[in-house]
């Protein structure tokens, strides 16, 4: 388990690396998908740290690109939203059975 972590500890350090570079790149871009990208990976190492508060942090600024990018009513924008309640209920479910 400490390898694990440590796996994952490296890998936000490399993942915020790369996020300040796109930032720092495409920045004047309000919503530029490779951020975007950027923001997710974050979120998913955040997640396998346990750390579900900056994982959500970081859905939320994701969220926000999408909104500008394809629109509130977007079918895509729907289905992510969807799928984002569903990961997120399957780990509820998840952290409740490990009680």
């Amino acid at each position: 388990m400490y390898e694990g972590l440590k796996k994952l500890e490296k890998a936000l350090q490399k993942r915020g690396k790369s996020l300040r570079m796109h930032r720092a790149i495409f920045g004047h871009i309000k919503a530029h998908p490779v951020v975007q990208i950027s923001l997710v990976n974050i979120r998913i190492v955040y997640e396998g740290l346990g750390e579900l508060e900056k994982a959500f942090e970081m859905y939320e600024q994701s969220l926000k690109m999408d909104l500008v990018t394809l629109g509130r009513t977007s079918p895509i924008l729907l289905s992510l939203r969807l799928f984002a309640i569903m990961h997120s209920c399957i780990n509820e479910l998840v952290s409740c059975t490990k009680l």
